[in-house]
């Protein structure tokens, strides 16, 4: 073979070369569009589950009359049940209130739709400091708060005939 032909073949081969990796190039850009796409339609799913999920506990609150002690928020991940701490606990006590039983009972009603869910039990600490022989501080009693609900939380839902996959508390997380 002639350098000539050389030439011409290495060139031609080099077209070859450049065009399949505009073309590789142009495939991968695709992919990832297409992955982002789903990406994006599947967490907008969740977030239209979630916010219809959060629109029904919302109008079953309101039947409750429960509106003012709890509160309802949502985003792609979870649906949120919030009460005020103060309706279930006494300032400086993990022990659940006798007086917020009825509440307490009205959410498992509210939840019993969504026993297949995680449901997650979550405390926060107390915001008045604390230092007691029964509890060293504020940590402390937060953990037996949170402690004190899961157990509680899981008795009330058994007793409700719930079956939640899985009960959480913010320490065994």
């Amino acid at each position: 073979m002639a350098i000539t032909e050389w030439k011409v073949s290495l060139l031609a081969l080099d077209r070859i070369y450049t065009n399949l990796s505009s073309f590789t190039e142009c495939l991968y850009d695709f992919l990832v569009e297409c992955r982002m796409q789903e990406v994006l339609s599947a967490r907008e799913q969740a977030l239209e589950e979630s916010e219809k999920m959060s629109e029904q506990l919302e109008d079953a609150i309101a039947r409750y009359g429960i509106q003012d002690q709890v509160e309802v928020d949502f985003n792609a991940q979870y649906v949120m049940l919030n009460m005020n701490g103060a309706l279930l606990f006494d300032s400086g006590h993990a022990e659940i209130r006798s007086e917020a039983y009825p509440l307490i009972d009205k959410l498992g009603k509210l939840i019993e739709p969504y026993q297949d869910n995680i449901i997650e039990v979550e405390g926060h600490t107390d915001n008045v400091p604390i230092h007691s022989a029964k509890y060293e501080d504020n940590d402390e009693l937060s953990f037996y708060s949170s402690k004190c609900s899961a157990c509680q939380g899981t008795v009330f839902l058994w007793y409700h005939s719930l079956r939640p996959n899985i009960i959480l508390n913010h320490k065994n997380i």
